[in-house]
């Protein structure tokens, strides 16, 4: 664990907890094509439980900001591990 929270590792651990081998790395490498921000946003939500209002803060963003990038993070999620 870094002084930040846990490692980058550990919340990709926990974002795929109950999924599928081959779609656990479709998952991680889609993960690891997302900008900075869209990933911080998706495994803070996801793997470390924060409120978008939390995250926001961490970032330095308003809380509707932070829920258009999960929404965009999302969206090329969805896409890169449908198609691949």
């Amino acid at each position: 664990e870094s002084a930040d929270g846990p490692e980058r590792v550990d919340l990709l651990a926990d974002v795929t907890v109950g999924v599928a081998l081959e779609e656990r790395v479709a998952l991680i490498l889609a993960l690891e094509e997302l900008g900075e921000r869209e990933r911080t946003v998706v495994l803070g939500t996801f793997a470390a439980g924060l409120t978008q209002a939390e995250i926001g803060a961490r970032l330095g963003v308003s809380q509707s900001h932070v829920s258009k990038l999960l929404a965009k993070a999302l969206g090329k999620l969805g896409r890169r591990v449908a198609y691949g």
